[in-house]
């Protein structure tokens, strides 16, 4: 590694698990560390950890993995190949790459298309967890590079909307099960000096990158991805995770695939002809053009001329703005009101039994009491169904506490993706009676921190499944929108997507499932990400903020 290389500003106690980050800054304590050692990486027993131990000895290998270049990756956090932003030696980095491709597949075990079939009618994932074996054999587990998969169909260009994206990385992705890059046109939220040097350079000819700011206080935070095959058909995929190598290894995410959307051969003046029930291709048009840009003009033409009868999941999306409740097209709260109460059951005798579930990864500033926005509109909003009076049903917040954090794959490492911070929480202590403590042993996931977010209601026995929405929203006023105050308008800072499961639309039933103990009558059993009933916040613990990472 070069000695010109700035040093970390956190030294030992840097807590990183990113091999960008150890090949842009110098690490000596770890160079030491590597010095006392022969073959096997190991802690000498006087040095004294400022850091977990297995942190520690995972930064150790991403150090060494730097003097051996065509070593296979050794851990989930060993450096990945280098796909065109800087030159690389043809032979190396093809080495490089067969490596990867082995290490991918080893955690991706299955067929892609096998998957899709076993997960109907839901079509949900999860993000294959790189240290969690059970997760590599689980059918309802993905990579982000069989999202790619030739399987799937001939990659011909693609769309990727997102927040954060390490472009090489990326490029990575699309080399796994593809043998040369297509087209990406790529609108993201965050910028940082690998993106700006590839398109200032044209290092990436393939990328058309827009970046996309909504306000001071808003950010481009949606994930998805458009794939158009060369057949003219094209895949939809809602996601919760970044464009970056630590969204996909550790956390958990949550992935939707949509089926193979078929070209539209005989096409009429009609814009939503061969549109699903739950108006799939409508929200989704109007989401890409509340963009106002010429770049997604080809997307829009695509989604056109796509057969979308089979889609039937709802596209639920927030975009930047003062939004009227009477205007043609609703966004964020507004939107979601209106589908819960067309389309939401719950049993009107005990509807104020069956409690909401809220999921995520961070929380937003909420109000100084629980009345100001969570129990106020959030819960009015979330709380609505079909012929059935909006009650205040009990709420359950599940968000990791430090003890989860510590206790992860990554330990306090993995608090990277949960963005809360303390000087928030300060002002809302109130939020501790609705916490809950991150568990999903029903998935192999508790040691994995959740990046991903997920709102639902469910009935008091735990057997049952009113709603599902998966979402890149977060709680928060800039995510969802926040009524003015005669509530005829919702202001939104932040662009969100996400897709919501209503049960006549994919089983023909009142409910989902939550057990296979009835199949036939009940129908597929929904599969949820965490244990329920969750478990609840003790006195002594407490939300993990960021500021822990920058404190230790």
């Amino acid at each position: 590694m070069s000695d010109s290389k700035p040093e970390c500003k956190y030294g030992e106690k840097c807590f990183r698990l990113q091999a960008d980050h150890f090949s842009s800054f110098r690490h000596p304590h770890l160079n030491t560390i590597l010095s006392q050692t022969n073959s096997d990486i190991r802690i000498p027993s006087a040095y004294s950890c400022k850091i977990p131990k297995d942190n520690l000895l995972r930064q150790l290998e991403i150090v060494k993995s730097f003097d051996s270049p065509s070593n296979s990756p050794s851990s989930s956090k060993a450096a990945q190949p280098d796909t065109g932003a800087k030159k690389m030696d043809p032979g190396s980095l093809k080495r490089n790459l067969l490596n990867y491709r082995e290490y991918v597949q080893k955690r991706s075990k299955g067929d892609i298309l096998s998957k899709i079939e076993h997960s109907e009618p839901y079509r949900y994932f999860l993000s294959a967890i790189a240290d969690e074996s059970k997760t590599h054999d689980d059918m309802l587990s993905v990579s982000f590079p069989e999202l790619l998969s030739n399987k799937l169909g001939t990659l011909e260009s693609s769309l990727q909307i997102n927040f954060m994206v390490q472009i090489t990385w990326l490029y990575a992705q699309y080399a796994v099960y593809n043998e040369k890059t297509t087209p990406i046109t790529l609108l993201y939220g965050c910028e940082d000096a690998e993106m700006s040097d590839a398109i200032q350079k044209k290092l990436l000819p393939t990328l058309n990158a827009t970046y996309i700011k909504p306000s001071a206080f808003g950010s481009h935070h949606t994930k998805m991805m458009i794939l158009s095959y060369t057949d003219k058909s094209i895949r939809v995929i809602v996601t919760t995770g970044n464009l970056i190598e630590f969204d996909w290894e550790n956390t958990t995410q949550g992935i939707w695939i949509s089926p193979r959307l078929p070209f539209i051969e005989q096409r009429t003046d009609e814009e939503y002809q061969f549109d699903s029930e739950t108006k799939f291709k409508k929200d989704l048009l109007s989401y890409l053009r509340a963009y106002n840009l010429s770049v997604l003009n080809p997307w829009i033409e695509k989604v056109k001329n796509a057969d979308c009868r089979e889609v039937k999941v709802f596209f639920i999306a927030s975009t930047p703005g003062t939004h009227s409740k009477k205007a043609p097209v609703n966004w964020g709260l507004n939107r979601l009101a209106e589908l819960l109460n067309q389309n939401a059951l719950v049993p009107s005798e005990n509807a104020k039994d069956w409690p909401l579930y809220y999921q995520c990864s961070s929380i937003g500033s909420l109000g100084k009491d629980p009345h100001a926005w969570l129990l106020g509109e959030v819960t009015r909003v979330m709380s609505s169904a079909k012929k059935c009076l909006s009650f205040q049903p009990p709420v359950k917040l599940i968000y990791p506490s430090f003890d989860d954090v510590f206790s992860s794959y990554d330990g306090l490492a993995a608090g990277g993706c949960l963005p809360y911070n303390q000087a928030t929480h300060d002002k809302q202590p109130w939020l501790n009676q609705y916490l809950c403590k991150w568990k999903s042993n029903i998935r192999n996931r508790t040691k994995s921190m959740p990046h991903i977010k997920t709102y639902c209601r469910i009935s008091p026995c735990k057997k049952y499944l009113s709603w599902f929405l998966l979402t890149s929203a977060n709680l928060s006023k800039a995510a969802w929108g926040m009524e003015n105050k005669a509530k005829t308008d919702l202001r939104i800072l932040s662009y969100e997507a996400g897709v919501l499961f209503i049960p006549t639309f994919l089983i023909e039933k009142d409910r989902f499932p939550l057990t296979n103990e009835k199949p036939s009558e009940d129908g597929p059993q929904f599969p949820l990400h965490y244990d329920i009933p969750p478990t609840p916040y003790t006195s002594s613990d407490s939300p993990w903020v960021m500021d822990m990472l920058q404190n230790a």
